[in-house]
């Protein structure tokens, strides 16, 4: 009997985000074989292909045995073991042809490559051991073939699948693994509030975003945001980098924010936890100089910076919080001048289309 396996030589296809790379053909051109058991049949010598996701989006793969002219053995004998999966060829889901010179199509997989992802298969394919004498000198040829959509994640998904495998129970520091960077941190960490946000922690953090050429940084995920028709979303908030300038809160007598609190990764001498507990109007002790020194909101050069949160149930109804150069949150009067840092909230649409959040690399935003 004599089963004719064969991808023409090597063949490297690849798009814009999508790259496969094929093995050469003779990994499975299998020549005279006869039928076997599937032990037998898991032992042959696989073909292999790899396919890499080279984008920021999530792509949707298939990947097809497609059988070509030619072939005359009945593809309800063909083997097919894809990874750790057996199955009779003719059994698959028969779709849509590809190839121009196939005469069938049967799909052996689907699946989803998150951004920057690899995965590698490997394809077995024997002459089934029920196979009758019929399929004496018999032949098939096949293609692989992989076809791929995507759709763009938004900067929501991006965030949240950087902290994927951190605990939503805990808020300690999760350093996101294999991300690095020579100037900042891949370091988040959920806030334990009601909604339980997602933020960005520590000394420098690689949130960097820049719009119209100025940097803003990404504060976090924040959850149950209104919409402004009472529907909650998530969605991304983001800062300013450089202050607008200073200016008072209001100029007659009568925002930086609490997200400073928690930015904080804490370091050997406080944790994250003993920071998050400890007042932010005392963070200038130094015994908690780890809050700090390991929050990126914090800035030493001898400066104010207004909050957003006017104070309440003062009998000085004109007074606001500041955060001040010793890194605490104290009382300012509105009339003062402090610096200011718009923040702002993206539409829960946006799209993350480049970048690795570093300020060399930032994120670019799309719709």
């Amino acid at each position: 009997m004599a089963l004719n396996l064969n991808q023409d030589s090597k063949n490297v296809v690849s798009t814009k985000c999508l790259n496969i790379s094929f093995t050469e053909g003779d990994a499975i051109n299998l020549q005279k074989t006869y039928p076997m058991e599937d032990e037998e049949g898991k032992k042959l010598t696989p073909y292999t292909f790899t396919l890499k996701n080279e984008c920021n989006d999530k792509a949707n793969y298939q990947i097809n045995l497609e059988t070509l002219t030619g072939s005359t053995l009945d593809i309800n004998y063909v083997k097919v073991k894809l990874n750790n999966t057996i199955s009779i060829l003719g059994s698959n889901t028969a779709v849509t042809k590809t190839l121009s010179n196939a005469i069938d199509s049967r799909m052996l997989e689907t699946g989803t490559l998150n951004d920057k992802e690899t995965k590698t298969y490997n394809l077995n394919l024997w002459l089934s051991n029920d196979a009758p004498n019929e399929t004496m000198n018999k032949s098939f040829e096949g293609k692989i073939t992989v076809t791929a959509s995507y759709h763009a994640l938004t900067a929501v998904d991006v965030i949240k699948d950087l902290a994927s495998k951190a605990s939503t129970s805990s808020t300690d520091v999760y350093t996101v693994p294999d991300k690095t960077s020579d100037t900042c941190t891949y370091t988040l960490a959920y806030d334990g509030t009601t909604d339980n946000n997602l933020r960005y922690v520590g000394k420098n953090p690689c949130n960097y975003v820049k719009i119209d050429n100025e940097f803003w940084r990404i504060i976090g995920v924040m959850n149950n945001i209104d919409d402004g028709t009472g529907n909650k979303e998530s969605r991304i908030k983001l800062i300013r980098d450089e202050a607008i300038g200073q200016y008072s809160w209001d100029t007659s007598d009568s925002t930086v924010n609490s997200d400073y609190g928690y930015a904080t990764s804490g370091g050997s001498t406080s944790n994250r936890t003993s920071c998050l507990a400890k007042e932010l109007y005392n963070w200038s002790d130094n015994s908690y100089s780890d809050c700090k020194n390991n929050d990126w909101f914090y800035d030493s050069n001898n400066t104010f910076d207004w909050n957003l949160s006017p104070r309440t149930g003062d009998i000085d109804s004109s007074a606001s919080f500041r955060l001040d150069y010793h890194g605490d949150i104290q009382t300012s009067y509105t009339y003062n001048m402090r610096k200011v840092h718009p923040t702002i909230y993206l539409i829960s649409s946006t799209t993350i289309t480049d970048g690795l959040g570093t300020k060399e690399n930032p994120y670019v935003l799309g719709r």
